[in-house]
């Protein structure tokens, strides 16, 4: 064979074996799934992947590992108290239907906070599940804004109900797995937040918008804050203060205590507020559940209520979206003030504010303490766990706005020596007394216990005393 051939031989051989190559690759090659997202009646790949998971088998699995039964996908966060306290009553299920059903847990938080979470919380101990962590895919195929969210899946990969956490009942189980049931009520997530401006704000005067809630599964509070004042968020000016799926009493009370506390917080204190409302039916509609009921969240916790046969029909008929916006930052005094004097245009009940003589838990201190109290520096946020609370180099009237929070707590008066702007680091621990309760979340959800305060204050050179004291009270009347 001459040169020429040769060379010319040698090209095609390679050539063949390039064409081998990368055939082999392109069969080997996984299959790539095309990510959107999934609605009722869809099915999901088998080949779909899982691909952290903990409590598994394995540390990863693909979705046709699950066929053959039914599957209910729960979307959870180590934050969300609610899914949490769900996690006993599933796991209950899960074993009631163990030959029939699969339960698994879905966030995209790391595997570390999630066994930190089932380490430390009595509500979650003695529950077992398999867990998808640090997930993203099927955050994309199934995305919502409010948990717990759930997938309901059955043995086929068909997507049968998208619901609430509280749609998951033996009842409802039973029904879809032999065919008595065929659909529930779906869960669907506004997922335009309205909260996050879009750079046209700038440009509004004055808003003030009331509205029908969008998403009944809403129910958050957002303020939004100028870039003008302030070298740090929490001294800039409100200009946008943006709630949704909230009640009346709600609506009042977070205007209130914005303006005298500087401070929103989610609970209404009902030793805050006095009740002048003189229409028998206003009273019912607005504030039976919170006085006759005991209860701290002014919304029924069981149906039919009055005239509203379930809570779709009560939070379409009771609960708005509000938005109100000013041009320029103002003090927060001030501009919830504001809020206050708008919402009382729209609604048969209305909020005022009034100095009352009543009893209040008053702080006192020595100076000769302040060394305890004064920050180190570093970073600078306010600290909030089920079991603690407090600031890091926050300023010290912060730290007691941030305490007004506790449910069914008299007014928080600071009568220190110190100084309300002083710089301080500051940590409570507050869980230890007997009627504390882990499922009710963070340790604000709870009555501040004013023995542990008291022992937890005298850390820092601090007491407190039940004392008479004239503070802002929310006065809630009719017309």
């Amino acid at each position: 064979m001459d040169t020429g051939n040769r060379i010319s031989y040698i090209l095609l051989l390679v050539g063949v074996f390039t064409v081998m190559s990368w055939n082999a690759i392109a069969q080997e090659r996984p299959k790539v799934i095309q990510l959107s997202e999934m609605s009722i009646g869809d099915t999901i790949p088998a080949g779909l992947p899982m691909k952290a998971m903990i409590n598994y088998s394995d540390s990863s699995a693909k979705f046709s590992d699950f066929r053959g039964k039914w599957l209910i996908l729960d979307f959870w966060a180590t934050h969300c108290q609610a899914c949490i306290n769900a996690m006993p009553e599933f796991y209950r299920l899960q074993q009631e239907f163990k030959d029939e059903l699969n339960i698994v847990l879905v966030t995209n938080e790391s595997p570390e906070r999630v066994q930190g979470l089932l380490e430390r919380s009595p509500v979650a101990k003695g529950t077992y599940f398999p867990f998808i962590v640090q997930d993203t895919i099927l955050h994309q195929l199934f995305p919502h804004r409010f948990i717990p969210h759930e997938v309901w899946i059955d043995s086929e990969g068909v997507v049968r109900a998208i619901t609430d956490g509280h749609t998951v009942t033996s009842q409802n189980i039973k029904g879809m797995l032999n065919g008595q049931i065929t659909s529930l009520p779906e869960k669907k997530d506004h997922l335009d937040n309205a909260a996050i401006p879009d750079g046209s704000e700038d440009l509004i005067l004055y808003k003030a918008q009331l509205s029908k809630i969008k998403d009944i599964n809403s129910g958050s509070k957002h303020v939004r804050r100028d870039n003008l004042t302030g070298e740090v968020e929490y001294e800039r000016l409100p200009k946008r203060f943006f709630v949704e799926g909230t009640g009346v009493i709600n609506l009042l009370y977070t205007a209130y205590i914005g303006a005298v506390e500087d401070w929103i917080s989610s609970n209404v204190n009902r030793k805050r507020i006095v009740f002048d409302i003189h229409d028998t039916s206003i009273y019912e509609r607005f504030a039976k559940i919170l006085i006759d009921e005991n209860r701290v969240n002014p919304s029924p916790t069981a149906y039919p209520y009055l005239h509203w046969k379930n809570s779709k029909e009560y939070a379409d008929d009771m609960r708005y979206d509000y938005d109100f916006q000013v041009p320029n930052g103002l003090p927060d005094s001030v501009f919830f003030k504001k809020v206050l004097e708008d919402l009382n245009r729209y609604f048969p009940i209305k909020g005022r504010i009034e100095n009352r003589r009543t009893t209040a838990w008053v702080v006192h201190s020595k100076m000769s303490t302040i060394e305890k109290l004064v920050t180190k520096g570093g970073e600078s946020r306010m600290i909030l766990n089920h079991d603690s609370l407090g600031a890091l180099n926050r300023p010290l009237r912060k730290f007691f706005a941030y305490c007004q929070g506790f449910v069914d707590t008299p007014p928080i008066v600071n009568e220190t020596n110190f100084n309300k702007d002083m710089m301080v680091d500051i940590g409570l621990y507050l869980s230890d007394f007997p009627e504390y309760d882990a499922r009710k979340g963070v340790i604000r959800n709870q009555p501040l216990d004013f023995k542990t305060f008291k022992r937890e204050l005298n850390k820092y050179g601090m007491d407190v005393k039940e004392e008479e004291r004239e503070v802002p009270i929310l006065v809630i009347y009719d017309e």
